[in-house]
């Protein structure tokens, strides 16, 4: 066998490696569900407490929604007022 029709058999190889690696890849990324960032959905946006004494307590519940295709990771969260405390 001649160098040349090795050489180009050998990159045809190559080639259909790349693509097989790459299809496998694609179909994982599909299978998974995975469409895009993740993206978050908070209800209600905001919330003002208006007036409270300093030995009052009041809570509120946000609603937190992943409406995105990939997984969403809350890493912190904070409040506007330095006087508030927020938990995950």
């Amino acid at each position: 066998m001649s160098q040349a029709p090795q050489r180009r058999r050998s990159w045809l190889i190559a080639l259909a490696g790349v693509i097989v690696l790459a299809l496998i890849g694609s179909y994982g990324y599909l299978r998974s569900g995975a469409q895009g960032p993740p993206h978050i959905e908070v209800t209600p946006l905001a919330y003002n407490f208006g007036e409270v004494s300093p030995t009052e307590k009041v809570e509120v519940e946000f609603q937190v929604h992943n409406a995105g295709g990939s997984p969403l990771e809350i890493a912190r969260v904070s409040t506007s007022c330095g006087c508030t405390t927020a938990e995950i």
